[in-house]
């Protein structure tokens, strides 16, 4: 089961990107979306990836960085930073191919003030899109700024690799 999670700021381009992949995946893809945290870590993050189909792909569209950035921002903590190695060890486990949509600002406020974004406050725009290009630094994540089509392969195959790499480790090849 390859999974891609896509991260970044409100704007970026994430739900565009998830459903291009979907179009363009080999196999039956779910895009799945987080928002504030509602339940437990495990519930929200780690269970969800253990309910996948081995053969489907698993998109992301949002997942666990965004409550690290905007949890501490609106509600004073992130209910995810003491479990973020785990998570994150979760997902090395199972080959995720991590993603971060950073537009250039200028691009993020357009697209936000053409679609009245009520949720990011505009003074926390520019803080948010830096706290996330620090994430992606700092934990190794592919920082993206637009995505051409052929692209799209390319990342496509990077999360089908692992499918392969688990199919060969459980002898099913």
């Amino acid at each position: 089961m390859p999974i891609i999670i896509l991260e970044g700021i409100d704007g970026s381009g994430k739900s565009t990107l998830a459903q291009r992949l979907a179009d363009k995946s080999p196999l039956p893809a779910r895009i799945e979306h987080r928002g504030p945290i509602k339940d437990t870590v495990q519930a929200e993050y780690v269970n969800p990836l253990f309910e996948v189909d081995e053969n489907e792909l698993l998109i992301a569209d949002r997942w666990h960085v965004g409550e690290m950035i905007y949890g501490p921002l609106y509600r004073g903590k992130s209910m995810v930073a003491p479990y973020l190695g785990a998570v994150e060890s979760i997902l090395d486990w199972f080959g995720a191919v991590r993603i971060i949509m950073s537009p250039p600002i200028e691009v993020v406020r357009e697209r936000l003030d053409v679609r009245g974004e009520d949720y990011l406050e505009p003074e926390h725009v520019e803080l948010v899109h830096k706290a996330y290009e620090d994430f992606a630094w700092q934990y190794n994540y592919q920082l993206l700024t637009d995505v051409a089509d052929h692209q799209l392969d390319y990342i496509l195959a990077a999360a089908m690799k692992h499918q392969e790499r688990q199919h060969v480790i459980a002898g099913r090849r």
